[in-house]
């Protein structure tokens, strides 16, 4: 049998200290249900497999153990949660062409040219399974072959079931990768991407990467170089899914750091699969889930739990991608959601978030 403490790494989500009354509808109770029963039962089926994950029979890839280097200054791209689905998944939410959707997703930012891209996680439905990174290993062989810079932290998929094979999978992928944090420049634009997986690190390793975060964030404010921060990880702080809840470590620690400082403009996660955006103290946090894995329902309306202002209220939300552009200190975001009839993207929300005016440093 799976150990109890696998079952509860599989299912945990954050405690929502938050929570409305809204928030405990039928739907809601019913659908969380629905969900850990699956998962249980992928568990359980999955145990049958693990003597094939660990017998590898084809290399994973090996690119360079130095981290990228970007060229260019602007464009970037974010996109987050292509993993492929799990058929016990599809027990819980309906399928929608997910595997066609994400290598649309994938052809058309590299179609892009960007100077870098960045994924939020979730890019393969198992970690330690190496078959179920197939699809990312191909856009990451076409992006080496573009010269496009791709940068990565991990969601819960990658360290689903067996964390220690699903991090050396990734590893082998970014060996540059730093789990408590690290930082990337394009031009005048600062990314700072963080491991909100706070079932896999430890006591130390989350101090040090908050510590990480201050002192990051507080050399990007005093750096006349650098005009935006955008601050990114896998668990979002605020979100109306009915299947996954925010993270309260996240709210905790990330979101107050990327509050205090002033050039910090846009925070951006992922795992609710959905595109959402919600506004506090007149700052941005944009959720994109929506990188090709099985669409996740909302709340919306009165059983709402945060005000989403993504102007279309439906609880299932096409594909996307999101689009960075920062010109004169103005960064423009663009969410490219894919066609309901799969035939092309439309520019489907547009945010432009002015710089940070001098008196407010």
């Amino acid at each position: 049998m799976i150990p109890y403490s696998i079952l509860c790494a599989i299912t945990r989500r954050s405690s929502f200290r938050r929570v409305q009354a809204s928030q405990n509808s039928s739907l809601t109770a019913a659908s969380t249900r629905l969900w850990l029963s699956a998962l249980i039962l992928a568990a359980t089926l999955l145990q049958g497999i693990t003597v094939v994950a660990q017998l590898k029979t084809t290399p994973s890839p090996a690119p360079s153990t130095a981290i990228p280097v970007v060229t260019g200054d602007s464009l970037v791209l974010f996109v987050s949660d292509a993993q492929g689905p799990l058929f016990v998944e599809e027990a819980v939410l309906k399928a929608n062409s997910n595997n066609k959707a994400r290598e649309i997703i994938f052809t058309q930012m590299l179609a892009d040219h960007a100077n870098a891209i960045f994924t939020l996680g979730d890019m393969a439905s198992l970690g330690f399974y190496q078959s179920t990174w197939k699809s990312f290993d191909n856009f990451l062989s076409r992006a080496r072959v573009e010269r496009v810079p791709v940068f990565a932290t991990l969601g819960n998929h990658e360290l689903m079931i067996y964390p220690s094979f699903g991090a050396e999978e990734f590893n082998a992928r970014f060996p540059w990768y730093v789990k408590t944090g690290y930082s990337v420049r394009v031009g005048k634009l600062a990314v700072a991407m963080l491991n909100s997986n706070y079932s896999q690190l430890s006591d130390e390793e989350e101090s040090r990467q908050v510590a990480w975060l201050d002192s990051t964030l507080a050399a990007f404010e005093a750096d006349s170089s650098v005009s935006t921060v955008i601050v990114a990880c896998h668990h979002p702080p605020f979100t109306n899914s009915t299947i996954v809840t925010p993270s309260e470590e996240v709210l905790d620690e990330f979101v107050p750091l990327y509050l205090r400082y002033s050039k910090c403009r846009l925070f951006l996660s992922g795992h609710c699969h959905a595109f959402e955006h919600f506004r506090q103290e007149g700052k941005d946090f944009l959720v994109l889930g929506g990188g090709g894995g099985l669409q996740q329902p909302l709340l919306i309306g009165n059983e709402a739990v945060w005000e989403d202002l993504f102007p279309r209220k439906t609880p299932i939300r096409m594909f996307h991608y999101l689009q960075c552009r920062l010109v004169q200190g103005v960064l423009h975001v663009t969410v490219k959601m894919l066609k309901p009839d799969f035939t092309g993207f439309e520019d489907a929300y547009e945010l432009a978030l002015p710089p940070v005016q001098l008196s407010q440093q």
